[in-house]
């Protein structure tokens, strides 16, 4: 099968099967038709097969493009056209923005391309060094495997790899369904155009490579700058659930950068019970009018920031038992060169660090919520637990806190330093070294704690609370976020203790 460009024959109501196997994709498969309300237009995968699409230069796989040895472990050969994605095997190489800087590998690991449209020569320079001809060389010059823009479209059961983007739903789509797929080896899993709303993306599996092994700094602002899902100035009504991403650069990225006070993007959407492990940036970050946008029960693992909210500009944006665990710079991130402005609440959030050095790159300790820039206000939080094991901020922001509200929080650093030496919140530009100065001279967190939570096993992932927990029953009820909490008041984290 070389392409699918039959599809756009299928009627509403048509199911196309695909049957299992390796396609090999010349061009992006463009999907433009529509289904109706009641009679979905269905591309799927035969019961108990699994339809391989893979954007990958067949004459390179297949050895009739062949590679010359240019100097120091680089090969070159002829290509028309720039790629967009290179990997060896499944690893994916680095692109370079010079020849200079392939030969010297200057991201630091070894393999790299780069593309001279001078020349048209494809140079690079495999992992192992051996010529790229010897190694099954994954060159995709597709911006997408397939492109669908339409209504009532359901795409399920594919697999789906080397290519820039994965999936695409195109601006001006909606009502579409990206279900049961495995999207791998790409710089964007699934995407969607401007205006997208109503779509349900659901128990994907989405995964890259070479990301967390390359420099933050030489990823930020290039073209591997890519997530895992992007609602990319999204509409309203997008639901996205039950994902597993890995090792993208971000994991669910919602923005409306450039439009962020529009109020037609980036709203009315659900993210939840996704989970989200080593992303080298944001685990999960809405960027926009954040109206009435809900993300509750995801896990973020080995991320640089869990959840960054810079900015909100109008809100109600909730942010609700999700697990946040070992950021390496930020629990929740709030600064950006816009202020966070629009109504925030964090609740029964467990946000966890066990950090205990710097990273080599921002040299400082983790900090839970904003920096010590940040610019925010109208943050809610209620019943969270917020852990450090490193000797910095829980709290910060330098400037009024306009409308902020911080209570019933546990908010607890496991640090054995002198008292003097401890940061612990800094709150318009003054240190609080421990939960009662900041109750008794900010007047925050009146009703908040300052204990070891007693997780049952932490180093294991498992975030429970024990029978002994002082967290259990810490809470403050929260009409329609807890109204199921066992006990005498609900408990605080994402996860009530059930005895």
């Amino acid at each position: 099968m070389e392409n699918l460009e039959y599809v756009n024959n299928l009627k509403p109501g048509d199911i196309l099967y695909l049957r299992g196997g390796v396609y090999y994709v010349n061009e992006t498969i463009n999907l433009m038709v529509s289904g109706l309300s009641d009679a979905y237009i269905t591309i799927r995968n035969y019961p108990g097969e699994m339809p391989v699409l893979y954007g990958s230069d067949k004459n390179i796989l297949n050895g009739k493009i062949k590679f010359s040895e240019y100097e120091d472990g680089v090969y070159y050969a002829n290509l028309s056209r720039s790629p967009l994605y290179v990997a060896q095997d499944s690893e994916r190489l680095y692109h370079y923005k010079s020849l200079e800087d392939l030969l010297k590998m200057k991201v630091g690991v070894k393999g790299g391309w780069f593309y001279d449209p001078s020349t048209k020569r494809l140079y690079v320079a495999t992992i192992n060094g051996t010529n790229p001809s010897l190694s099954r060389l994954h060159v995709s010059k597709l911006y997408a495997i397939l492109n669908v823009q339409g209504r009532y479209i359901d795409i399920s059961g594919l697999e789906v790899a080397y290519a820039y983007y994965g999936i695409v739903l195109s601006r001006g789509s909606s009502d579409c369904v990206v279900e049961n797929c495995h999207i791998h080896n790409i710089n964007r899993g699934i995407h969607t155009g401007r205006g997208v709303s109503n779509s349900l993306i659901q128990n994907n599996t989405i995964w890259d490579t070479g990301i967390m092994k390359w420099p933050w700094d030489m990823v930020k602002g290039t073209d591997a700058e890519g997530a895992g899902i992007s609602l990319s100035y999204a509409g309203p009504g997008n639901v996205v659930r039950f994902n597993r991403i890995m090792g993208l650069f971000n994991g669910i990225a919602a923005s409306a950068w450039g439009d962020l006070y529009n109020t037609s993007l980036i709203r009315d959407t659900d993210i939840h019970d996704n989970y989200i492990i080593d992303v080298g940036d944001d685990g999960i970050e809405p960027e926009g009018s954040g109206i009435n946008l809900r993300i509750w029960n995801n896990i973020i693992v080995n991320s640089l920031c869990a959840v960054s909210l810079a900015p909100i500009t109008y809100g109600p944006t909730y942010v609700f038992r999700n697990l946040c665990i070992n950021f390496t710079l930020l629990g929740f991130k709030l600064n950006s060169e816009y202020p966070s402005s629009g109504w925030k609440y964090l609740y029964h959030n467990t946000v966890y660090s066990s950090i205990t050095h710097p990273s080599n790159i921002w040299r400082e300790l983790p900090i839970i919520i904003g920096s010590t820039g940040a610019r925010y206000s109208r943050l809610i939080t209620r019943n969270n637990i917020f852990h450090l094991s490193g000797n910095n901020y829980i709290i910060t922001t330098r400037h009024t806190h306009d409308e902020c509200s911080f209570d019933y929080d546990n908010l607890y650093q496991n640090c054995e330093l002198p008292h003097q030496l401890l940061k612990f919140a800094l709150v318009e530009g003054t240190d609080y070294r421990d939960m009662n100065a900041l109750k008794t001279s900010a007047k925050i967190e009146i009703n908040g704690i300052s204990a070891d939570s007693r997780f049952v096993d932490p180093e294991k992932g498992d975030f429970r609370l024990r029978s002994n927990s002082p967290c259990i029953d810490a809470g403050v009820a929260i009409p329609n976020f807890n109204d199921d909490y066992y006990g005498d008041a609900p408990d605080l984290g994402a996860i009530e203790y059930k005895p």
